[in-house]
């Protein structure tokens, strides 16, 4: 995988593609995209949510996608197979992470920034305060303000350019500090200096202190 020439297929796109993957359960949050999507609308933004998985929130969504009348912009895709997903990943511009603090790491997040795919995450989550750094490999949010999420979607949808570079400096994130590889070297070093007394001096990623 080229990170820049994915980035470069998803240019000729006339429509932003927005991407939300996770079980149907309250604490995921799924209805905040369809708040997002009703958000976008009213400002008449070219846009499409998919939404991947099943639960049990599901039919409650589907329903509230045709009382919203919000069917020609989120579709609801249900189960598919992870290749199916990590494609999905690969061609969607925004993956939104709504979880809150029920969530422990959410490894859908490392999934996504390693496909290309520019996050905007939910600052509850276990793994956004270690994987983004804000305006430089996605963006953060906070469930607690009402339209934090769709400042933040908006924000890249008008910024094309910058969210490209985020994209590319996520799938950077993941290949050069979270990988399996590093995370094995990082380990060995947080072994050997608690053998020898020393402090840990990991300073980013697996390992590092919390």
């Amino acid at each position: 995988m080229v990170i820049e020439n994915i980035q470069r297929a998803k240019r000729s796109a006339s429509i932003v593609k927005i991407l939300w993957v996770a079980r149907f359960l309250q604490w995921k949050h799924p209805e905040r995209m369809l708040q997002l999507a009703s958000q976008l609308r009213t400002n008449h933004v070219d846009f499409l949510v998919d939404m991947i998985g099943v639960g049990p929130e599901y039919d409650k969504i589907a329903s509230a996608i045709k009382k919203m009348g919000l069917e020609n912009h989120v579709h609801l895709l249900g189960q598919v197979s992870n290749s199916t997903v990590m494609e999905a990943m690969r061609t969607h511009d925004i993956f939104c992470f709504t979880s809150d603090k029920n969530e422990g790491w959410g490894a859908v997040l490392n999934e996504a920034m390693s496909s290309g795919c520019c996050p905007v995450s939910s600052i509850e989550t276990g793994s956004t305060p270690y994987l983004i750094k804000d305006g430089v490999n996605g963006l953060s949010f906070d469930l607690g303000k009402k339209n934090d999420l769709f400042d933040k979607v908006l924000w890249l949808i008008k910024h094309p350019e910058e969210r490209e570079k985020m994209s590319i400096e996520a799938y950077k994130t993941i290949r050069d500090v979270w990988s399996p590889k590093n995370a094995a070297l990082q380990l060995m070093s947080l072994c050997e200096n608690l053998l020898n007394g020393k402090d840990n001096f990991v300073a980013e990623g697996p390992c590092s202190k919390a």
